[in-house]
């Protein structure tokens, strides 16, 4: 019920809590907490899809050489580690840490790009594109351990021997093991700090 004038002095001024209850409109404060929950909601969200992927130059190959990778979820990282623990039971690892860096890093490949230069209206453009676009190569994104890739970096293979990931990489970085390693670890670390730093900025 509205207050009469004689009230509304007795009782002393309103607040701007109260006049804008009478007016139809919700307290300050239940508005704040909407939009604080609305806020924590967004957050909620946000961590859960992730950050964004991210594209890496390979060293020594510059642009014409990128990865993307994407930040695992923690169910990939325990599958890609209960592979290594039997490789490792078997006897078919030598360098388990690094290998588990390595074979997380190919977990978390989305695909390969490279720079192109191309001519727009008399323009000379350079541009970011799949891999598998700048080579015409059928058959979706190219990632690690693809033999597309191989072939297009023409990869050497023993007559009569299988070359597996590892190896492929390795060759990739020009047989440089501490070049692959660190390669690794750099994805390794943006994974981590992305996981930390999902962007939450509303």
């Amino acid at each position: 019920m509205t207050k009469s004038a004689i009230e509304q002095k007795i009782a002393g001024p309103q607040s701007e809590a109260e006049r804008r209850a009478q007016a139809g409109g919700e307290p300050p404060e239940i508005e704040q907490q909407t939009s604080d929950a609305d806020d924590l909601v967004a957050i909620r969200q946000a961590i859960k899809k992730g950050a964004e992927p991210k594209r890496f130059e390979l060293p020594g190959y510059g642009p014409r050489l990128q990865v993307e990778y994407r930040v695992i979820d923690a169910d990939e990282v325990d599958e890609v580690f209960e592979k290594l623990a039997a490789q490792v039971k078997a006897k078919k690892v030598d360098r388990p840490m690094v290998a588990g860096l390595v074979d997380t890093m190919i977990a978390a490949c989305v695909g390969f790009y490279s720079e192109r230069t191309v001519d727009r209206d008399g323009d000379t453009v350079t541009e970011t594109v799949p891999f598998e676009e700048k080579y015409g190569l059928s058959g979706g994104p190219v990632r690690w351990g693809d033999p597309r890739l191989w072939e297009a970096l023409r990869l050497e293979v023993e007559p009569g021997e299988t070359l597996t990931v590892r190896q492929a990489i390795e060759q990739i970085f020009g047989d440089d093991r501490m070049l692959v390693q660190e390669h690794a670890q750099e994805v390794a670390r943006w994974m981590e700090d992305a996981r930390r730093s999902v962007k939450t900025d509303f």
